[in-house]
């Protein structure tokens, strides 16, 4: 057996041939790809870019078979010259759907009309020499009747391409147009004329008998450098991609002709195999010129449908742009040019001379010409140019406006007399919300607020009737999301003006502007925390009511004033913002009490009032005043602390008599006062004994303020007595008025009028010191007994940064000890500042000063301040003695004052003692000491220096 082996070279071998098969097979993939690609991308193109790729190879290898096969000699004429009459059928037939097509523009219908019968009778032409050549032999008619059937056809055809739409964009383009032409026709007739001369020079025809040489070529002349001039001045339904077509399809019909007559000049054979492949090109053109016409039509029906909505102010900007085109360049009067003075050239350096007389001056002359139309044109394009520059200038200030305008924050609308919009800039988006397309075709007052209509359609009537700029005027207007919004509109009547033909309205949208006049308008007549009216809205309100009661006796109405008890507690104890929230829920209860046309304000602080109109009597009003005390008094969370309070309110009726709101406020006010004073939680009605009393009030400030010049004030002293020992204590110094004509004065008509107007501190510092003279001279008298004096110390007095050194100061002028003298302060004074009245208390008591707490038990919280104050002495207040007769709760409270005062270390002092019963019952509660009727009325300085002369000392 025969050993083999496998050397690497082989297996080298083995794998290159592999490696050539796929690389075959990689080559046949990528051409198959290629050729699937190209397939792909022939599909895409245009259906008569497609025709016309398919038909030229076709058309070629038509051409090929007449031009270069030897078979067929005989059937070639007959085959071409039925392709021929096909062709010149499909073209009748295809121009005629033009014809139909084009009815709405008059010039491209005409046109296409005159085609169609050029094409129509060019195969009528066709096929009467087919039926003379191929049936009757050429027996029946000459070629000079068919010759006569294709130079009317060209007629036909030059007709139709004269009645195609002119685009002319000035009075230069058409001036030039002309130039053009006339250049064309001697430059090219030049050379033409040059080339027939010669022609004819060698021709041994009469002119007779060649006639129709000499028209075949120069009608095709005509028509081909007039569809290029046609094609130059064009703009319309015929695209670039028809003219094109129909410029191939002359300048075949040219060669053959031309080839035609040229060469029967020269009296040579002509094949008429090759004029036939010429027709058949230019035929075929035709065909193709035919269809992309149809789809250009085709096109522009798709378009006009798209664009049925357009503006007539896009029109014009679009009529804009196309008047500032430039021209397009034509290389055609160049190359007439050109080929003019080329013939001049030719026949310069000719060795004709047969014809030179003739021809060289008729060539000249039409360089010449030629010469002068270079010049007009250059002139024209000068022109032109200075025109186009204008106009470009024109276009871009034209463009930099309507970029503004249409970039812009304001919308500009151009509405007709119908009011309907026909033209929107696109900032409309930013100012409605809405796209052009959305509200075009639209009526203006569709989109204004129903209350607004009247307004807008008045504002428009006087726009169309007065004509000119209006005045701005305010509209609300819908978004595009269903908002009314505030427009400002300014319109300016334009119907005139042929490049507007309508109201042009400039619109804003202001309602963040709107809004924030809106709010601070409101802020001006309303409280900004509460919500409801301020004083200044309340007495617009206030005096149309009073206006609407003098013009009709029977509208009524009544102002209530409303003021909440112990407010100023709720601040100094739970804070401002506890306090902001009562003052909210107080608005929001009273406005729950009222009818919808009544009207509630808040004045300021915790004073209200109402409004109450159309009221039928006293009762009306007194029934909403009780219904806003029952509800002001159920209970408030204040930020999780449960608060009681009531309300005082005065009531003033509205009647004729007042001239002014202001008085009507006044007397409501005074109402108010009076049922504050009169025990707060109640109303009160105005009448002139109110006001009587708030005159003689302002009289007595008055006076008062003379007083402590005057010293009209003394100082009355009422015994304290140990009950115990029923020994004398002290005194309290209580202070009393000795008016010039009204006499004795009570405290009770003073004292609150002198803390509300602040004289209490210089009255109480007069006391002070007149309380410690007093003193000075009793321990003159009695140097060992143990006597006091309390004086009471207004809450004003803690405001004051100096009480303790005032103090002080009258010890030292006194020469007194401290515990000679009890200040008392009232529980409300403590709790009105608590911080600042311990500071101050501190202060007091380390001058040696007792304190006392007068009316105890009248408060709702002292109890849990006891422990934080320096007093001494509790006072248990007179509506809590008064009831010690009787067993009861009154009883149990002075027992729970007494064990209380005891269990903190302090000492008790009972008021208003007027009876036995209760001094004993004080006795068994072992209250510490007493004061009142029982023992003795408040006694003058002279009465109490004679007591302590007279009494033995034991009894202190």
């Amino acid at each position: 057996m025969a050993a083999t082996f496998k050397t690497p070279d082989s297996k080298n071998f083995s794998d290159s041939s592999q490696f050539e098969k796929d690389s075959a097979i990689k080559k046949i993939v990528g051409y198959l790809k290629t050729i699937r690609q190209f397939i792909a991308a022939v599909w895409k193109l245009d259906k008569s870019v497609r025709a016309a790729l398919l038909f030229v190879p076709i058309f070629i290898g038509y051409s090929l078979w007449l031009l270069i096969a030897n078979n067929g000699e005989t059937e070639k004429p007959t085959i071409s010259l039925i392709i021929l009459i096909g062709f010149g059928l499909l073209n009748t037939i295809v121009a005629w759907r033009i014809v139909l097509l084009a009815e709405s523009e008059n010039r491209l219908h005409r046109g296409w009309f005159w085609l169609a019968i050029s094409f129509a009778t060019y195969s009528s032409g066709n096929i009467l020499r087919f039926y003379n050549e191929q049936l009757l032999q050429d027996k029946f008619i000459g070629h000079w009747f068919t010759d006569s059937i294709y130079l009317t056809s060209c007629s036909f055809l030059l007709a139709g391409l004269w009645y195609f739409p002119q685009g002319f964009r000035s009075k230069e383009e058409r001036n030039r147009f002309w130039l053009n032409i006339g250049a064309v026709f001697t430059g090219i007739g030049t050379a033409l004329w040059y080339l027939l001369s010669f022609a004819i020079s060698r021709n041994s025809l009469g002119l007779n008998e060649s006639i129709f040489d000499f028209i075949y070529p120069l009608c095709s002349f005509l028509l081909l450098f007039g569809i290029g001039a046609i094609s130059l001045r064009y703009r319309g339904s015929t695209g670039h991609t028809t003219m094109w077509f129909l410029t191939i399809a002359l300048i075949f019909s040219f060669i053959g002709a031309f080839g035609y007559s040229y060469s029967s000049l020269q009296s040579e054979y002509v094949n008429g195999i090759y004029l036939n492949v010429a027709h058949t090109f230019a035929l075929a053109s035709f065909v193709l010129a035919a269809f992309s016409q149809i789809k250009d039509f085709s096109r522009q029906a798709f378009e006009e449908e798209e664009s049925i909505n357009i503006t007539n102010a896009s029109c014009v900007s679009r009529a804009d742009n196309l008047s500032a085109e430039p021209t397009r360049f034509s290389f055609l009067p160049y190359l007439s040019i050109a080929l003019g003075y080329g013939a001049l050239l030719v026949v310069a350096y000719s060795q004709q001379t047969v014809i030179d007389g003739f021809l060289l001056g008729s060539i000249i002359l039409k360089a010449a010409a030629l010469t002068g139309f270079v010049i007009a044109r250059q002139v024209l394009t000068v022109r032109e140019n200075t025109r186009l520059y204008a106009e470009q200038v024109e276009n871009f200030s034209e463009k930099r406006f309507r970029s503004l305008v249409q970039n812009s924050f304001d919308a500009v609308l151009i509405i007709g007399k119908d009011l309907v919009i026909r033209y929107v800039t696109p900032s409309v988006e930013r100012v409605f919300g809405y796209l052009p397309d959305d509200i075009v075709g639209k009526k203006f007052n569709e989109l204004v607020h129903p209350d607004d209509v009247p307004q807008v359609l008045g504002y428009f009537k006087n726009l169309i009737t007065k004509g000119g700029l209006s005045t701005s005027a305010e509209w609300r207007l819908q978004d595009k999301n269903g908002d009314w919004i505030f427009v400002e509109n300014t319109g300016n009547n334009l119907l005139n003006d042929e490049n507007v033909r309508g109201i042009v309205v400039n619109s804003r949208n202001v309602t963040d502007r709107r809004r924030t006049e809106d709010r601070m308008l409101h802020d001006a007549f309303h409280d900004a925390l509460t919500g409801l009216p301020n004083r200044a809205l309340f007495l617009d309100h206030l005096k149309l009511a009073l206006s609407r009661a003098k013009r009709h006796s029977s509208s009524k109405f009544a102002v209530l004033f409303i003021d909440l008890d112990r407010f100023k507690y709720v601040n100094d104890s739970l804070g401002h913002y506890a306090g902001d929230l009562l003052l909210i829920e107080v608005a929001r209860r009273i406005e729950k009490c009222l009818r919808p046309g009544d009207t509630v304000a808040r004045l300021g602080g915790d004073e209200f009032t109402i409004l109450l109109e159309d009221i039928g009597s006293l009762d009306d009003v007194t029934i909403v005043a009780e219904r806003v005390q029952q509800k002001i008094f159920e209970p408030f969370d204040l930020d999780g602390r449960e608060f009681i309070t009531t309300v005082s309110i005065g009531i003033a009726l509205g009647n004729t008599e007042y001239l002014n709101a202001e008085n009507v406020m006044r007397d409501a006010d005074t109402a108010m006062y009076h049922a504050k004073v009169g025990g707060k939680a109640r109303f009160a009605v105005f009448d002139q004994e109110m006001h009587a009393l708030v005159i003689s009030t302002m009289e007595t400030e008055a006076d008062m303020r003379r007083a402590i010049e005057r010293q009209e004030f003394f100082l009355l002293y009422q015994p304290i007595i140990s009950t115990s020992k029923f020994t004398l204590a002290g005194f309290e110094a209580l202070v009393r008025w000795q008016h010039p004509t009204r006499g004795i004065i009570s405290p009770d008509d003073f004292i609150p009028l002198a803390e509300e107007t602040g004289l209490i501190v210089p009255m109480s510092l007069w006391i002070m010191r007149e309380v410690g003279r007093q003193c000075a001279v009793w321990r003159q008298l009695l140097p060992t007994a143990p006597l006091t004096v309390s004086i009471n110390i207004s809450c004003k007095h803690f405001q004051q940064p100096d009480l303790v050194e005032q103090v002080a100061r009258v010890l030292h002028e006194a020469n007194l000890d401290a515990k000679t003298i009890k200040l008392e302060i009232t529980e409300s004074a403590m709790m009105e500042n608590t911080e600042r009245t311990a500071e101050k208390l501190k202060g007091l008591r380390g001058l040696g000063i007792e304190l006392s707490l007068d009316d105890f038990g009248t408060g709702y919280s002292s109890l849990s301040y006891l422990h934080r104050f320096p007093l001494d002495t509790l006072k248990i207040d007179r509506s809590f003695v008064s009831h010690l007769d009787e067993e009861g709760e009154h009883y149990e409270i002075v027992r729970t004052i007494v064990s209380l005062a005891k269990s903190l270390g302090m000492k008790t002092v009972a008021e208003g003692v007027e009876t036995e019963k209760q001094f004993i019952k004080l006795q068994e509660l072992d209250c510490d000491f007493a004061q009142g009727f029982f023992f003795s009325k408040p006694l003058p300085v002279e009465t109490v220096d004679e007591m302590l002369t007279h009494m033995r000392e034991s009894i202190f």
